[in-house]
């Protein structure tokens, strides 16, 4: 299994590298500035993208789609990627403190810490556009941390409100599905759940890994 110092974004990525097995499992690590790889159970780990020019803390949210890997570095204020197939790395865009990064069809998709909002843009990066931010919906974010998209919804985290929240993914009908948390940061869907990290607060080990059922 991986044993890494610090590590954030997870993602899953089916036969996406020349390497023999049908699926990876991929975590960035900000300590090395390094995205690496492994099989699903966390055996045969390798290193996918290295030399990323990430600062102490830097790498943030990960994502894929297709053979390409999308990354954060809310630090620096990036957005970048990876394709796997051609074993090349851009920056597709500049944001204040992108956290969260989520990919829809042609779309990318991520918040803002320090904007407190979320944008889409094309795969490449181009054409932004504000979804959903507090000039239009007050109070609505104050420190949103994970995002992830499942079908036609767009699922975020916020550190600042306590809260999982979901919408449409033009940002239309936001709704709360979870409040009261203790620091809600990396957000998941799967089938009838939604799942997240809540770091909890002081210094014991209060964090927790809690699910919400999308059908009640």
């Amino acid at each position: 299994m991986f044993k890494l110092p610090f590590f954030t974004g997870l993602a899953c990525l089916a036969a996406a590298m020349p390497i023999a097995s049908a699926d990876w499992l991929y975590v960035a690590d900000s300590s090395s500035k390094s995205i690496v790889a492994s099989d699903l159970d966390g055996q045969n780990e390798t290193t996918a993208v290295s030399g990323l020019t990430a600062l102490s803390g830097d790498l943030f949210g990960l994502t894929s789609s297709g053979s390409t890997l999308y990354w954060t570095l809310s630090v620096s204020g990036l957005v970048q990627s990876h394709d796997l197939s051609a074993g090349t790395t851009a920056s597709l865009l500049t944001s204040a403190q992108p956290t969260g990064v989520a990919v829809s069809g042609s779309l990318l998709y991520w918040v803002d810490a320090t904007l407190d909002a979320l944008y889409s843009a094309n795969l490449d990066g181009t054409n932004i556009q504000t979804v959903l931010s507090n000039s239009t919906s007050p109070g609505l974010f104050s420190d949103p941390a994970g995002l992830a998209v499942s079908g036609s919804f767009i699922y975020w985290s916020d550190v600042g409100t306590n809260k999982i929240m979901r919408a449409n993914l033009d940002g239309s009908n936001p709704i709360t599905l979870g409040s009261g948390l203790l620091r809600p940061t990396s957000v998941a869907v799967n089938g009838a759940f939604v799942y997240w990290t809540a770091e909890g607060t002081g210094s014991g080990n209060t964090g927790k890994i809690q699910k919400a059922d999308l059908s009640d």
